[in-house]
C-alpha cells in the first residue's frame, strides 16, 4: 500500500514538472480515492462509472482549452465562436446522458461528475490566484486583504 502510494504521488509530481496544469493533476489525484468509494458503495461497476465520469470531465474541459487555444494562435476573432461551439457539444452530450435510466452506477458517473468538474475549477481558481500574486497583479473581483 505505502509502495504504491509513493508511486501514485511520482506520478502527480512527473506529470506536475511537464507542465500540465494543475486542474487534470487534481483529478488524477482524485481517481482513486473517489473509485475506492464508489466500490464499497456500489461495487466494481460503480468504481469504473466514478473513473468513467472524471475522465469525462477531464475530456470536457481539455477539449475546451484545445479549442481555444489552438484558435487564439491561429485566428483570435474567432475565440469567442469555438468556446461557444466547445460549449454547444458538451452540452449536447451532457443532455444524452440524460437518457441514461437511473441507477446507482448512474448515480456514482453523475457524482463523479460534480465532484470532478467542482475540483477542476477551484484547483484552476488556485492556480489563477497563485499566477497573479507572483505576477503582482490584481484578479478582477478580488483585492488582497493585506
Amino acid at each position: 500500500m505505502r509502495s504504491s502510494r509513493r508511486l501514485w504521488v511520482r506520478l502527480v509530481l512527473a506529470l506536475r514538472a511537464r507542465g500540465l496544469g494543475a486542474a487534470p493533476v487534481t483529478l488524477l489525484a482524485l481517481a482513486p480515492l473517489h473509485a475506492l468509494v464508489a466500490w464499497m458503495l456500489v461495487g466494481v461497476a460503480g468504481a469504473l462509472a466514478a473513473v468513467a465520469g472524471l475522465l469525462l470531465v477531464a475530456g470536457f474541459f481539455l477539449v475546451s482549452v484545445v479549442a481555444v487555444t489552438v484558435t487564439d494562435r491561429h485566428a483570435p476573432a474567432f475565440v469567442l465562436p469555438a468556446a461557444v461551439g466547445s460549449y454547444v457539444v458538451k452540452v449536447a452530450a451532457l443532455v444524452s446522458l440524460l437518457t441514461l435510466p437511473t441507477t446507482p452506477v448512474t448515480r456514482c458517473l453523475a457524482y463523479s461528475v460534480i465532484v470532478g468538474t467542482l475540483a477542476w475549477e477551484l484547483a484552476h481558481l488556485v492556480g489563477v490566484m497563485r499566477a497573479a500574486q507572483s505576477h503582482g497583479t490584481a484578479v478582477s473581483g478580488f483585492t488582497d486583504p493585506g
